[in-house]
């Protein structure tokens, strides 16, 4: 994805109440079984991976098992980038608030995964501005988790669709931006049974993990 800092798609967070139930919806829908991946004690969450090639989605639920929300939606979504600092540079330059959330991940298996992230804020797109990820010397987890599924296809939707996409050009990211009512995202990929279309509202994984919940 893009010019100047090289991006592409790292992985698509889908949120469901429960991992459980994440887990047993994906395989039905798409005829693919997640693998446990394992908890983040900082943010009180659990997940589940399916790789998609050489990105991946990440199935994600309170740990608490608190959740309220039917189904499962898209949240969120992550890029990859070549040099983390020079993307973060690029945001600052044009306004945007620069957090970083270096983080680790302690596997099923007892493997510990850390990785360099961060998220632009001061903006209103939520989840539809991407956080964006650097695993460093850390295995990517699309080469360590199941296959099956492939080509992912992201398209994201705002009522401002032309700020969102100035914004997206501004770093190169190669998401369509389609006008509509309602904000939300769209991942298409397909699958052993077909392509299979998730829906969400793109409120962020902050935001999801936070609802119903203790976590802020």
């Amino acid at each position: 994805m893009g010019e100047g800092p090289t991006l592409r798609l790292d992985h698509v967070l889908l949120f469901a109440p429960t991992l459980d139930q994440a887990m047993t919806r994906f395989g039905i829908l798409t005829g693919v079984e997640a693998q446990m991946g394992g908890a983040h004690p900082d943010h009180g969450s659990v997940n589940a991976l399916v790789s998609m090639g050489t990105s991946y989605i990440e199935l994600i639920a309170r740990a608490d098992r608190r959740g309220t929300r039917g189904g499962i939606e898209v949240i969120d979504y992550a890029l990859q980038c070549a040099d983390i600092e020079a993307v973060a540079a690029q945001g600052d330059a044009l306004g945007l608030e620069v957090r970083w959330m270096d983080g680790q991940r302690l596997t099923a298996n007892g493997t510990l995964l850390r990785w360099r992230s961060f998220m632009f804020e001061g903006h209103d797109f939520a989840g539809l501005v991407p956080f964006f990820i650097d695993w460093g010397a850390t295995p990517h987890p699309s080469a360590t988790s199941p296959g099956g599924v492939s080509s992912p296809h992201l398209t994201a939707f705002h009522p401002d669709a032309e700020r969102l996409a100035l914004l997206y050009r501004q770093f190169g990211i190669e998401v369509p931006v389609i006008a509509q009512p309602e904000p939300g995202l769209r991942l298409d990929v397909a699958t052993p049974k077909g392509v299979v279309s998730f829906g969400g509202d793109a409120r962020g994984w902050r935001a999801a993990l936070a609802a119903d919940s203790h976590i802020h």
